[in-house]
């Protein structure tokens, strides 16, 4: 009898010391990042690799149960399955092992917000190992919140060991009882890198214009790519102002030069199969310099269309911000302060059927003059 005490005392002992050299190590609460999304980060302190089972992870309205196993001296990661990089997304962003990495549809009870948020992270037996809350919000400066003998603003590194290096953005105490910022001072000692989606104007019911600044970029080209996006899938295409052509959502618009800061405007409108769509999508916007892969910039946000309705109702569609549109069924035009002059952007099969039969009618004819002339 006693040594089976002895064994639940011994198993008692170990599993709770597995517990205790686990911790919150790293956590995104937005989405300014390379990876367009937000996740958090467990460390795993052991020599050993641990297994969580119905582990959970939340915040003051919700938790949510976790599975992934953390290898020794490793990393864990619990992320958005909406996570993009270099076309990958979910787990497949991020260098990880799958075992190690555990998709959620959000975050918490709607994604982390970016102030006035706490996070928790609970074993099965709903016994807590680890937490941090936030006030700040550091979504133009990019950084997370990373565990370096207190929490700090750092550079992002999931699956990584924390880059807490740099000289920190903000003067701060922080109270390692409960692990919350409680003081801070807001001035910049360093300039930061941002992008951010200013403004979204519907023009008309498939038809946008994104207005996209960044700030404290280096002085070189850069290649935009802005597109909205459905389930994963890009559904719209953009208008290439060198090229004077509407094209796919899925090309980076190319050789922007850029004198540090940019504020700019671009013109996308929704694919044809996708004019009748409705509910919320995603509209993304990345910067990367010109022909490199790597995303050093990204920004995203949710939404709501309603193109039925908007497409029933033409005729109550007003101008915005001195910006006209004239349509008939075949072709739209824009007039505004950006075209002082209308100008053309999208023509159906139709009209472009038309054009050509008439501009072959008239070849014709200079054909028929031209013999005719010779005889």
């Amino acid at each position: 009898m006693r040594s089976y005490i002895y064994l639940i005392i011994l198993m008692s002992f170990t599993s709770l010391s597995c517990v205790s050299s686990l911790r919150l190590n790293e956590i995104m609460p937005h989405t300014n990042n390379n990876y367009s999304g937000e996740w958090i980060e467990i460390y795993n302190e052991q020599n050993n690799e641990i297994t969580l089972n119905n582990f959970k992870i939340g915040d003051l309205k919700r938790n949510d149960s976790i599975n992934l196993t953390i290898s020794a001296k490793g990393f864990g990661l619990i992320i958005n399955k909406y996570n993009i990089k270099d076309g990958k997304s979910g787990c497949n962003a991020f260098n990880i092992e799958n075992k190690s990495c555990f998709q959620l549809d959000t975050i918490t009870s709607s994604g982390l917000s970016d102030s006035n948020e706490s996070l928790f992270f609970y074993d099965n037996n709903s016994l807590l190992i680890s937490n941090f809350s936030w006030t700040t919000d550091i979504k133009s400066s990019g950084k997370s919140w990373s565990f370096n003998n207190g929490w700090e603003r750092c550079l992002p590194t999931p699956a990584q060991e924390n880059n807490c290096t740099i000289v920190n953005l903000y003067n701060q105490t922080i109270n390692q009882t409960n692990d919350t910022i409680t003081k801070e001072d807001s001035k910049d000692e360093v300039k930061n890198t941002s992008l951010s989606i200013d403004d979204v104007e519907e023009i008309e019911s498939y038809l946008f214009k994104i207005k996209v600044s960044a700030y404290n970029l280096e002085s070189k080209n850069y290649d935009f790519k802005v597109y909205i996006e459905d389930k994963e899938k890009i559904i719209s295409d953009i208008y290439d102002e060198n090229l004077s052509k509407w094209v796919s959502g899925n090309y980076y618009l190319n050789d922007y030069y850029v004198n540090q800061n940019i504020s700019k405007t671009f013109d996308i409108k929704l694919k044809e199969s996708y004019k009748n769509i409705n509910g919320n999508v995603l509209l993304l916007v990345k910067i990367r310099e010109n022909g490199k892969t790597s995303i050093i910039l990204s920004d995203n946000r949710t939404i709501k269309l309603n193109l039925k309705e908007i497409t029933e109702n033409k005729s109550e569609i007003q101008p915005v911000n001195n910006l006209s549109y004239t349509e008939n069924e075949n072709i739209i035009k824009l007039n505004s302060n950006e075209y002082p002059e209308e100008k053309t952007i999208y023509k159906s099969s139709n009209e472009k059927i038309k054009e050509n039969l008439l501009i072959g009618f008239c070849i014709f004819l200079i054909i028929v003059i031209i013999v005719l002339l010779i005889r």
